[in-house]
């Protein structure tokens, strides 16, 4: 792996950077047109912040991670 690293420029790594950084940031729209949809007004700021805090048990059993984001988005009535 460290071989296929060096093989990938700084100029490389920074344009899959910033992929990865736009692919988060549309599953923030997309989740944040969904609680709209739901009739649900979170402010995006703090969608922003909560959204991804979900990926932080993603490889939990059950996925607790979605547990984690829905108590977080209790204080917005988002059940």
């Amino acid at each position: 792996m460290t071989n296929a690293m060096a093989q990938v420029e700084a100029t490389g790594m920074a344009v899959l950077l910033a992929m990865s950084l736009v692919n988060y940031g549309l599953r923030v729209v997309r989740w944040q047109m969904y609680l709209g949809a739901l009739g649900h007004r979170v402010p995006w700021l703090t969608n922003g912040r909560i959204y991804p805090a979900g990926f932080a048990l993603t490889t939990t059993p059950g996925k607790a991670g979605e547990a984690i984001r829905n108590i977080f988005l209790e204080r917005w009535g988002v059940r």
